[in-house]
């Protein structure tokens, strides 16, 4: 597979930036500098990607400064990167109503009850809350 290389004004065609934003980026370290001397200094992709990788972190809210401090663009981005979602788990639950806005609920996962105990718990509960005996 061929290298595909770029002269300042492609890369920055394809990167949708100015050229003098190609050279500020370069000048602050945020994007490593042109391959090859004089004019056979040319760009690849790995300068595209580091480009585009700037302008998204901008689009977070990080700032040039903080990028150029960090010193890798790439590290920085996979460090800001969401966590992944937690595993999901299902749970059989049964949830008891006591009185309005008050629950009970069993995990069968780990309670080992029976239905008869678990409604014998409510019972109880339900005595417990009595409005005679209420606290307020």
């Amino acid at each position: 597979m061929a290298k595909i290389e770029y002269n300042l004004g492609e890369l920055a065609d394809k990167a949708q930036v100015s050229r003098r934003t190609v050279r500020f980026y370069i000048a602050l370290g945020l994007i490593s500098p042109p391959l090859g001397r004089g004019r056979g200094r040319h760009y690849t992709d790995t300068h595209l990607q580091e480009i585009l990788t700037v302008r998204r972190l901008q689009a977070r809210g990080v700032s040039l400064g903080q990028i150029q401090r960090h010193g890798d663009v790439r590290s920085l981005e996979s460090s800001l990167a969401e966590p992944p979602p937690p595993e999901l788990q299902i749970h059989l639950a049964t949830r008891i109503t006591l009185e309005p806005g008050v629950l009970l609920e069993f995990d069968h996962d780990t309670c080992g009850r029976t239905p008869t105990e678990m409604q014998d718990i409510a019972r109880r509960c339900r005595e417990a809350l009595t409005p005679g005996e209420r606290k307020t």
